[in-house]
């Protein structure tokens, strides 16, 4: 496995910082065996011989490689009494893999165990590959009124390579709106007993794409 990952972020105002980060990832996998028939007993007595179809060589090789992009920026600013955080950015993600494998089996002689020594009738081979890429753009908005009255907004808009062309993407919203009770005059007196009391409210709409 080999993995790399690297990120910048800078705040070029106050309030506003930006984000990038880059990662790659690759997994590989081998196999490499030969197997020869033993015998099996029980209570001294001989049962059988496993595998009964003679020698067998096996290799097989598999790799994915998975690379993530995400920029971002947010700003965040708060103007007397009232609290705003806008956050937008861009995440791609995207997926390969490679599979192959081959078998043989009829080896007659001792130290000759690779593919080519099998006999040819009975080779069999495997291969196989799949890719796949998502593209997401999101934003986020937040605001609350001294802490009292909170309101978050979301929006994804998500197309993955998983589906047919004129169905890759979709919008997906999202909103949630609170009420720190505990914050109002009313509630002093009962701030020895609950320090925290919050109502909250939310609706959205998730993809899916694992189907």
């Amino acid at each position: 496995e080999l993995g790399l990952k690297g990120f910048v972020q800078v705040t070029p105002l106050e309030g506003l910082d930006l984000l990038t980060s880059y990662s790659t990832r690759k997994i590989e996998g081998k196999s490499d065996y030969f197997l020869k028939p033993y015998d099996t007993y029980e209570a001294g007595i001989y049962k059988t011989t496993f595998p009964a179809d003679g020698r067998t060589k096996y290799e097989g090789w598999s790799q994915t490689i998975t690379n993530q992009f995400n920029l971002q920026g947010s700003y965040a600013s708060t103007i007397n009494d009232h609290s705003f955080n806008i956050l937008a950015g861009m995440q791609s993600e995207e997926i390969k893999s490679r599979s192959f494998s081959a078998t043989r089996k009829g080896y007659e002689y001792e130290g000759f165990e690779d593919l080519d020594h099998g006999d040819n009738a009975t080779a069999t081979n495997n291969g196989s590959h799949w890719d796949w890429a998502m593209l997401s753009y999101f934003g986020r908005f937040n605001y609350n009124y001294r802490e009292r009255y909170l309101l978050e907004l979301n929006g994804r808009y998500d197309g993955s390579s998983r589906f047919m062309k004129d169905y890759r993407w979709g919008f997906f919203p999202s909103a949630s709106a609170g009420w720190r009770i505990s914050e109002e005059a009313f509630f002093e007196s009962l701030k020895k007993s609950i320090d925290n009391f919050k109502l909250r409210v939310s609706y959205g709409t998730i993809g899916n794409q694992d189907i």
